[in-house]
């Protein structure tokens, strides 16, 4: 199992993988509203984790669904390795 490439990761990355990870799921309202961002900014943000394979962006008529991906939780857990995973 290959090592997550952590390189290029910023504090505000690494604080909304913290997020997603602490509760496993949120919607993109859900992050808006713990992080303070607006959703053009972290929808901008979401879609370069993407790009990085840390994050699934799964999209319904009703929300914007964010999870982990496996190199997400992997990456989490190289920063992390105390937090609790939803």
């Amino acid at each position: 199992m290959s090592k997550p490439n952590l390189n290029n990761l910023t504090p505000t990355d690494a604080l909304i993988l913290q997020q997603i990870a602490e509760t496993g799921e949120e919607t993109l309202t859900e992050l808006m509203y713990d992080t303070g961002m607006s959703q053009g900014m972290l929808h901008s943000l979401l879609c370069h984790l993407k790009k990085k394979g840390l994050v699934v962006l799964n999209y319904s008529y009703e929300a914007i669904y964010v999870s982990l991906s496996k190199q997400g939780r992997r990456a989490m857990h190289e920063v992390w390795p105390s937090l609790r995973y939803a």
